[in-house]
């Protein structure tokens, strides 16, 4: 039977949960590179050590370079940062925190969150129930103080930012597992004001969310994963302005499920 204590979910995430194929107390990131047309792939390359109980990663160009750093939320340090990539080759540098209050810190995130054409970033936190962002000030990778957005996301574990609404900014997602939320917070002005949490369905344990148009309409809608359910599933938005429909089941039988992303696997153009 699975345990819907927070207590017991924080902890088992902490320490139970496989990152990146690591089950070590202190995580190094690694960098697989393709050197054989998709087919082969180099050693581990070690990006950094410095993250305790690392949950997630993601990479943007934070310093306008035109390369892809990197991005990591560790949960035992409570800690979000970056890694610069030094030459465009896969080179990193040190780790640059940009904060350490994202209690139990599970999902980051970047986009351009107040029109200023810079990546900031995003943190979901489960400790602390928070969805947060952090702005890229100079678009070089100096980032503001976090800056919260809601911390009604009960245990909220997933965060991801989209155009919702088709209002031409970026707003932001987020699944959590306490309250078993998909909800969406709008960007009211453009420049990084988020109004109130709306919440789109429920979803048991939810603990992932992505955006994309699903049904070709030209409008995003949402997939989520939910651990408790073993459940991937999409909601439509309905009207292109952020309303979204009921619940619809793409599959029951991913057990355990943790992740959502969605690509063009079959070359068909959708």
């Amino acid at each position: 039977m699975k345990m819907r204590s927070r207590s017991e979910k924080s902890i088992c995430h902490s320490r139970c949960t496989l990152s990146l194929g690591i089950l070590f107390p202190f995580l190094a990131f690694l960098l697989m590179q393709n050197v054989v047309a998709q087919t082969s792939f180099s050693d581990e390359i070690i990006i950094t050590g410095q993250t305790y109980a690392a949950n997630s990663i993601f990479s943007a160009d934070l310093d306008g370079d035109g390369d892809h750093d990197l991005l990591s939320a560790s949960s035992g340090d409570d800690k979000i940062a970056w890694y610069e990539n030094i030459d465009g080759l896969g080179t990193f540098g040190p780790q640059q925190v940009i904060t350490t209050s994202a209690g139990d810190a599970q999902s980051v995130y970047s986009a351009d969150l107040d029109g200023d054409g810079d990546h900031d970033v995003l943190s979901a936190s489960m400790y602390d129930d928070k969805i947060a962002w952090y702005e890229n000030l100079d678009g070089q990778g100096t980032f503001g103080p976090q800056q919260v957005i809601t911390t009604s996301a009960n245990g909220a574990k997933s965060v991801f930012s989209a155009d919702l609404d088709g209002d031409g900014d970026n707003d932001v997602l987020s699944a959590s597992s306490g309250d078993d939320k998909i909800a969406w917070y709008e960007n009211t002005d453009g420049l990084g004001t988020f109004g109130p949490q709306l919440i789109i369905m429920s979803a048991t344990d939810a603990v992932a969310v992505f955006s994309v148009d699903l049904d070709g309409d030209g409008d995003n809608d949402v997939l989520s994963a939910s651990d408790w359910d073993d459940r991937i599933a999409w909601y439509e938005n309905i009207d292109g302005q952020g309303r979204f429909g009921t619940q619809q089941i793409i599959t029951t039988n991913t057990n355990g499920a943790r992740s959502v992303f969605s690509t063009d696997l079959d070359g068909d153009g959708d």
